[in-house]
């Protein structure tokens, strides 16, 4: 036979019966096995359709049998025609972009089905893949390099990107404001606590195997009768909303801990409101806080300190009526309050931006 197609006979015998086996490399790049028989059920004379392949010996059944069973079932699923395009849109959503066009998508779905990407650039062509079928490699060049991800020129479209997710938002913030440990804090690990009541998300605590919000979901209003979708719009409740702000705020004034219902937990004692030990806890005091933003700035000019809080929390998509009234707050309260504390109230105000 061909590079492609191999036949096996029993010994002593020539020519292809129905204990020929067939080696094939499909069209998955894989090596299987077929034997050259075609099973026909006849249903009541009239109908006839084709016996369904199975592993398992209906008289004895094995364990082993089953395994083969199970992976057969999901090797049917992951390559069935509409898995690529599935999968590929899904994976677009949760890399920024909730409504792809069309044409992306087919283009993510074909670097999943083929296992290969191609990208040019400058005369340059770069290879991802090993054209084996699902090649994440491939995939994820196919999402990142598209030019639907890379056009600056689509920023100005208000139907392209995504809301960020409420926990990416939380741990984006933190970092962008340089989160420190203080040396009360023992423990490598950040201490976020409760996330799931106040934002809507936490780390391990999906409601349900299909995780927080659904590909799918489109809010009532403008969105719904564009006929586009929004998944992480469905965590947006009124409540959540303002427990986000909220836990933005105490971050910003108090660092990581449960007051004004931060987003840490109370590791000192102490309540959940702005008192501890019948005190009031001033802005900066970090005493009962695991961690704090540890960001600073080296001007003190207004638009300078907007631009620079815009480019870290927002990418630098803040609009020019809020660094306005952004500036204007700052140039109003730059008597009345120390740099530090103006540089708190201008992270808390961009958070509620």
């Amino acid at each position: 036979g061909s590079d492609l197609v191999v036949a096996y006979s029993r010994s002593g015998k020539n020519g292809f019966s129905i204990e020929t086996i067939f080696k094939v490399v499909d069209e998955y790049h894989d090596t299987i096995y077929l034997k050259n028989v075609k099973s026909i059920v006849q249903i009541g004379g009239e109908y006839e359709i084709l016996n369904p392949v199975h592993y398992i010996d209906l008289v004895e059944p094995t364990v082993r049998d089953a395994h083969f069973e199970t992976e057969a079932v999901i090797k049917y699923l992951v390559r069935h025609d509409n898995t690529p395009p599935y999968i590929s849109k899904q994976l677009i959503q949760r890399f920024g972009i909730s409504n792809p066009s069309p044409r992306y998508v087919e283009s993510v779905a074909r670097a999943f089905r083929d296992g290969y990407y191609e990208w040019e650039r400058g005369g340059e062509k770069l290879q991802y893949g090993d054209w084996k079928w699902g090649n994440l490699a491939a995939t994820a060049a196919a999402i990142l390099l598209d030019r639907e991800a890379t056009s600056v020129s689509l920023d100005a479209d208000p139907a392209h990107g995504s809301l960020r997710e409420p926990l990416l938002k939380v741990i984006g913030f933190m970092r962008s404001l340089e989160y420190t440990p203080t040396a009360g804090d023992k423990n490598e690990n950040t201490k976020l606590n409760g996330l799931q009541g106040k934002i809507g998300q936490m780390v391990y605590s999906a409601p349900d195997q299909f995780s927080f919000f659904r590909p799918d979901y489109s809010p009532a209003g403008t969105l719904s009768e564009a006929l586009l979708v929004s998944p992480e719009a469905q965590l947006l409740t009124m409540s959540q909303t303002v427990k986000t702000l909220t836990g933005f705020f105490s971050l910003a004034r108090s660092g990581l801990n449960e007051l004004y219902g931060g987003f840490g937990a109370s590791v000192f004692g102490g309540s959940s409101n702005r008192l501890y030990n019948g005190e009031l806890i001033k802005a900066g005091d970090y005493e009962k806080s695991v961690g704090y933003l540890n960001f600073s700035t080296t001007t003190a000019d207004a638009g300078s300190v907007i631009d620079e809080l815009a480019t870290l929390l927002t990418s630098g998509r803040l609009s020019n009526s809020s660094k306005e009234l952004l500036t204007k707050a700052y140039n109003e309260y730059s008597g009345k309050y120390s740099s530090e504390n103006l540089l708190r109230l201008m992270q808390q105000l961009i958070a509620t931006a």
